[in-house]
């Protein structure tokens, strides 16, 4: 791979990809608010997953040397449709090969995005997907039927012990 540019609009620029190469990351919290970071690992694994955000990975010489050859920009036209209601959270992924083959990926405005309003089971799978690791089966399906069905808990204090990774 020669080179990688991330078309985003204004605000997911200043808020993830903000100061240019080289990357700093020190932390988890930096590497999950990083759009270079995250390209980087979805072209090397094929996948963003709670892995992604190991020591290992975070420290990898291979994926450090790749997220250098991300660069990050705005794209006026996704800006406007983020601004606009019904938002939307566009972005177009151009890889560049040594070869020059240029592939493209673009996501957003479609019912995947970030904006778009999700069914109950959307949600629950999402939640199963980034918490069943950390918290395991069980309690994850302890607390999706507890906020499901938030009106017949008589005391919200029993769900917060249920988020607690042991």
């Amino acid at each position: 791979m020669q080179q990688v540019v991330v078309e985003v609009h204004r605000m997911a620029l200043e808020r993830t990809a903000a100061g240019g190469p080289p990357w700093s990351l020190e932390s988890r919290e930096d590497a999950d608010h990083s759009t270079p970071y995250l390209v980087a690992v979805a072209l090397r694994d094929g996948t963003v997953t709670l892995a992604s955000f190991s020591d290992a990975h975070l420290w990898n010489p291979e994926l450090r040397e790749l997220m250098l050859k991300v660069r990050v920009v705005e794209d006026e036209d996704f800006t406007h449709l983020y601004q606009q209601l019904p938002q939307q959270n566009r972005a177009r992924v151009t890889v560049v090969t040594h070869t020059g083959l240029r592939l493209i990926g673009e996501e957003g405005g479609d019912a995947d995005d970030l904006a778009a309003p999700k069914s109950d089971a959307q949600i629950s799978e999402k939640f199963r997907t980034v918490s069943v690791d950390c918290l395991g089966a069980t309690p994850v399906n302890s607390i999706l039927e507890r906020l499901w069905n938030l009106e017949k808990v008589t005391d919200v204090a029993v769900i917060p012990p249920l988020c607690a990774i042991t």
